[in-house]
């Protein structure tokens, strides 16, 4: 009799299909396999019978429980868990049923238990494998100055997030009991520990918590979210505006149906055969009368919607203004021409919203405070671009180059590749692609530069232009992120978070082709997917539908 002496009484998936399928390739007994397999025939007997007695069609039980089958279900469920589970918003229930109608559950266990289990473990070694890969490409990282962009959500409590927003690394995502600046602090301490990076501007709203973190704790200039501002001129007239032009309009229609109806009285009474005694009523001076109320409505209409265009333009040149380069030409702009330009537009917007309520005005003024914070963005800048040239040494001719076409044109390109206007995106990359254009060609000032020096250049002036930073919207994207898995979830617990963590800074690929930890390291890692199939055990085989199976 064969015994398995000494062996464990589960045995491998995968060693169990190549037993198997060796056993059927060979022209030998069971018993003399088995014992030269080392393997006990009752085992290799069972491996046989149950393969026979699955109710499905011959060909594809002979795959599945073939080592290719076996290796491909691995790999299927792995892919499902991380992709369609972690990644996505799929439920475990919804994976059992898919799994179900592909009859699938006759090879693996499909119940939501079972799944429940490996989507378990499947987080675990998710959450190691940032720990391994963090660890491993900070030691290799070169040190490096960064941007934050930093803010709070609340999917299930308080939940910090900070981003590095060149790369979109999530440096920091963390749920906590409350948002002050010594929790702020300590939770960045701890995530900037084991990299060698220097924090220099902090991005966020005006929240008195993130101000005073971004002072104290990092010792870095905060530079103002323009989104916010943005948002707070919305709030203050976009609708109260917009409801203006709704309402006039409402009531031009109303003083037109009026003249109308005067018109068809005076028809109604032209066509008459028998005038009633008395004098005619006077039908012109009342047309005259509701034409004339008509045409101040039309007037009315026209100043309100020439108001609220003219809102939209000046709140719209925001945008246009706040960048240290002009758009138009790349011609630098100075903070104080940076300020008065923004001067002149909140002024602009001030006169058209005198005249709503407090309320309205209020937030109007609190957006108006943040001409200081931004001008002053406008200069760290170009001090941060002055000091990185410094220590370049640069002769005066190449940094002359640098300043006068490269940086601007590095800059245009990246601030126009983020616009969602088409046309103005081709204005603004045909300026670019102007400021290039010697460069490109290795013409004029640039003709005496080699290749590679060319392409350090051109690094240099990348560099200097992601120095400057003006919105959180990586961190806004994020927090609608998680409130998608907090709905999803019914809840979002810090080992989740820290395995979604994991998947978007080693896993989201971009156009680029581009990890967040790839461009934040600047070194490849390691796949995630392949090292969690390597980790992950080979999937569970069913029990209770398998008896059915074969007992039907």
């Amino acid at each position: 009799m064969n015994k398995n002496t000494g062996k464990s009484s589960s045995w491998d998936r995968f060693k169990a299909a190549e037993l198997l399928n060796d056993f059927e390739q060979a022209n030998q007994s069971q018993r003399a396999f088995a014992a030269k397999a080392d393997v006990p025939r009752t085992t290799l007997q069972h491996w046989h019978t149950r393969a026979k007695r699955i109710k499905l069609p011959p060909a594809t039980v002979t795959f599945f429980e073939s080592p290719d089958g076996q290796q491909f279900l691995h790999c299927l469920l792995v892919a499902l868990l991380t992709d369609l589970h972690e990644r996505g918003n799929t439920s475990i229930g919804i994976l059992s049923s898919f799994l179900r109608r592909l009859k699938l559950d006759r090879f693996i266990a499909a119940s939501e238990t079972s799944l429940q289990r490996a989507a378990a473990k499947l987080e675990g070694e998710i959450i190691a494998f940032g720990q391994e890969e963090r660890s491993r490409l900070a030691e290799v990282m070169p040190r490096k100055k960064i941007s934050v962009a930093e803010d709070e959500t609340f999917p299930s409590g308080t939940c910090l997030v900070a981003i590095e927003p060149v790369s979109n690394f999530i440096l920091l995502e963390r749920l906590t009991s409350d948002r002050k600046a010594a929790t702020w602090n300590q939770h960045m301490q701890e995530a900037l520990s084991d990299l060698p990076v220097e924090v220099i501007q902090c991005v966020s709203d005006e929240g008195k918590s993130l101000l005073k973190h971004a002072a104290e704790g990092l010792g870095a200039h905060h530079s103002p979210d323009l989104f916010h501002i943005q948002h707070d001129l919305t709030k203050a007239a976009s609708a109260q505006l917009q409801l203006r032009v709704k309402r006039t309009e409402e009531n031009l229609r109303k003083q037109q149906g009026k003249v109308v109806a005067e018109v068809k009285r005076k028809d109604s009474f032209k066509q008459l055969d028998v005038k009633p005694r008395g004098r005619p009523p006077e039908f012109e001076t009342h047309i005259e009368r509701e034409h004339a109320v008509e045409m101040e409505n039309v007037q009315k209409l026209r100043k309100c919607t020439a108001d609220r265009d003219q809102f939209y333009d000046a709140r719209r040149s925001i945008t246009e203004i706040y960048h240290p380069y002009a758009l138009e030409t790349g011609l630098p702009q100075t903070p104080d021409a940076v300020r008065e330009k923004l001067t002149h537009a909140f002024d602009r917007i001030q006169e058209l919203t005198d005249n709503l309520a407090e309320t309205f005005r209020k937030k109007v003024v609190k957006a108006r405070k943040q001409i200081s914070s931004m001008t002053a963005t406008v200069a760290f800048y170009f001090s941060m671009v002055t000091l990185y040239l410094d220590n370049l040494q640069l002769d005066f001719k190449t940094r002359g180059l640098l300043e006068d076409f490269l940086i601007p044109a590095c800059y245009l390109k990246r601030a126009a590749n983020k616009l969602a206007n088409k046309s103005r995106r081709r204005e603004i990359l045909h300026t670019s692609e102007h400021l290039m254009s010697d460069f490109k060609a290795r013409a004029g000032p640039f003709a005496s530069y080699s290749k590679e020096h060319l392409r350090q250049l051109q690094d240099i002036a990348e560099e200097c232009a992601e120095f400057y930073h003006r919105s959180s919207s990586c961190v806004e994207g994020r927090n609608g992120q998680l409130s998608l898995k907090h709905h999803n979830l019914h809840g979002l617990k810090e080992r989740k978070l820290s395995a979604l963590t994991v998947i978007h800074n080693f896993s989201t690929r971009t156009q680029n082709k581009k990890t967040p930890a790839e461009r934040f390291f600047g070194a490849p890692h390691r796949d995630l997917y392949d090292f969690v199939l390597k980790k992950m055990k080979p999937p569970a085989r069913p029990r209770i539908k398998l008896r059915l199976a074969l007992a039907a």
